[in-house]
């Protein structure tokens, strides 16, 4: 059986969990009422970005540093995010681990 894939999925390649196309379904059928008739997977994306997506720059990695002690990795990172840049750190039991560590304690996003 062939997973159905949502038009964000589908057109963006973005995978929504199911409280948000719960909550962008509402707005589309709203915007599809507004409009008498149906909209296109564009104009559903840019409901989705209006709603959903703060922060329109993108970041960059500007430097980081790992150290490994005792099979624990830490890391210290430097992004540049709308102009300052932002230091973040954070531990795990790999390089990876230690990134979303630092992401989830730092940065207003949640890591799935």
């Amino acid at each position: 059986m062939q997973k159905r894939k949502f038009v964000m999925e589908r057109d963006f390649g973005v995978v929504l969990a199911s409280w948000v196309q719960v909550e962008l379904a509402q707005l589309v059928q709203k915007e599809t009422q507004h409009y008498s008739g149906e909209i296109d997977s564009k104009t559903i994306y840019d409901i989705f970005t209006t709603h959903f997506v703060t922060d329109h720059e993108p970041s960059s990695l500007e430097s980081y540093h790992i150290k490994r002690s005792n099979n624990r990795y830490k890391i210290e990172t430097t992004l540049q995010e709308n102009n300052p840049n932002v230091t973040i750190s954070g531990s795990g039991e790999g390089a990876i681990s230690a990134v979303v560590d630092a992401c989830k304690n730092t940065l207003v996003l949640k890591l799935m």
